[in-house]
Parts: structure tokens; C-alpha cells; sequence
């Protein structure tokens, strides 16, 4: 259980949150400064992280059980057009050795009805990113740089949230290096080919 009282010092803190990333499997993060600057911030993270965990594991225990057969083959069916996408990418940047990873199980269960376009829906939102990380990258090898240098970890992830008013496109971040996409449950399939449009004021 992860311990929701204000840590004493950044080094408990630290200490705590890799325990809290190690459970979720770092489908949550919040930057430490914002963390520490209150007690009560910090206890409303903590608790929050805990609903997140327990939620995730009750709902998506693997994705390989949790789908149908549909889901699966369009999530199967979508990877030629990934692994295409992620070259683009690599080709924009003059970087190599990018991974991608999406919670197929999560983002499935947000459609709904359209649970069936899971791999279409993550692909059309990797091509909307990448297509404006491209158009980033084009304007001036400054902006390229500085792209690179933001994403160290040379990795793009989608998760799903239920946290908050629903909003599209997904929201971009950078934990730990990580190209994070976060996508409201509300809204999975809204502005897709506008994500990563915000990009160039985070960098």
C-alpha cells in the first residue's frame, strides 16, 4: 500500500515514488516540485495513485484476456502501420532506436461501441503525432534539436485517463524522458491528427 502522509524529506519522497511507479507500471506521473511544494497535494497525488492502481488492475489485468478477437487482430493489423510511423519519425529526428507502447486494453475500453477500431484509432493517433513532430522538426534544425534533446528516452506512450473534464487531443508530456500521450477515456477518438500540436511550447 502506498503510504498517502506527507514525506519528510525529497529523498523519502524520491524513495516513495518509485515504489508508486513501480506499481502502476508509470501509467501516472506528477512532477516532483508540484509534489513537494504542499502536503495536502501531495496526499491528494498519493491517494489518487492508489485509485489509479487498484482501478487498473481490476480492469485490465492483461490485455490479451481482457480483449476479443476483433480488438486483438486490429491491434495486430495496426502494427505495420506503427512500426511505418515510428520511421518517419526516426528519419524527422536523424535519431534511431525508438519503441512505441499503447494500453490497447484501456484505450479499447474507451470506444465503447467502436472497441473493434482500437488498433485504427491508435494508429491515426501515432500518425497525427508524429505528422506534427515532423512539421516541428522541419522548421529549423534548432527546433529538431530540441525535441531530441526533451525526449531521451526515445520512447512514445499512450495511456488512458478518466482524471478530470474530458478533453481531445490527447495531452503531451515528458516523464522521465518519455513522450507521453495522455488520453481522456471520454474522448479517445476526437482531434486525433491534432496531437502533439502543443509540443513546441513544452520544449
Amino acid at each position: 500500500m502506498i503510504d498517502t502522509t506527507f514525506p519528510n524529506s525529497p529523498f523519502e519522497w524520491r524513495a516513495r515514488w518509485t515504489e508508486v511507479k513501480k506499481a502502476t507500471g508509470e501509467i501516472w506521473f506528477q512532477g516532483i516540485n508540484e509534489v513537494l511544494a504542499q502536503p495536502a497535494t501531495y496526499k491528494k497525488v498519493a491517494t489518487r495513485t492508489v485509485t489509479t492502481i487498484t482501478h487498473h488492475h481490476q480492469q485490465h489485468p492483461t490485455m490479451a484476456t481482457q480483449l476479443p478477437l476483433t480488438a486483438r487482430k486490429s491491434l495486430k493489423d495496426a502494427e505495420p502501420q506503427n512500426a511505418e510511423a515510428i520511421k518517419k519519425l526516426e528519419a524527422a529526428t536523424g535519431t534511431t532506436g525508438w519503441t512505441f507502447e499503447a494500453d490497447g486494453a484501456a484505450i479499447h475500453e474507451a470506444l465503447k461501441n467502436d472497441g473493434n477500431l482500437v488498433g485504427r484509432v491508435i494508429n491515426q493517433t501515432l500518425s497525427g503525432l508524429v505528422d506534427n513532430i515532423i512539421k516541428l522538426c522541419k522548421k529549423d534544425e534548432m527546433y529538431k534539436e530540441a525535441f531530441v534533446e526533451k525526449i531521451t528516452a526515445k520512447k512514445i506512450k499512450f495511456v488512458v485517463t478518466s482524471e478530470g473534464p474530458a478533453y481531445c487531443p490527447g495531452e503531451t508530456s515528458f516523464p522521465e524522458g518519455v513522450l507521453l500521450v495522455t488520453i481522456h477515456q471520454e474522448k479517445p477518438w476526437v482531434n486525433v491528427n491534432q496531437t502533439g500540436n502543443k509540443i513546441e511550447s513544452q520544449l
